[in-house]
């Protein structure tokens, strides 16, 4: 049988003051969790570093709203 996914398996706990409120003044500012998909290893990183990881091929979609 196959193991099937249910949103419960993504509820957590998240404290409210760790959801941000205002954006950051210098929007590529904010930060980026970059998982590496073999590794699995993790860094923090910032948005302006997103042009170091996109490999040709890749689709960035941006979401341009107030």
């Amino acid at each position: 049988m196959k193991d099937v996914l249910k949103k419960s398996d993504f509820y957590y706990e998240l404290p409210e003051e760790l959801i941000a409120q205002d954006p950051i003044e210098e929007r590529d500012h904010s930060r980026l969790l970059v998982l590496g998909r073999e590794s699995g290893a993790i860094e923090h990183r910032h948005f302006y570093d997103i042009v170091d990881r996109l490999e040709p091929g890749d689709l960035l979609v941006l979401h341009d709203s107030p």
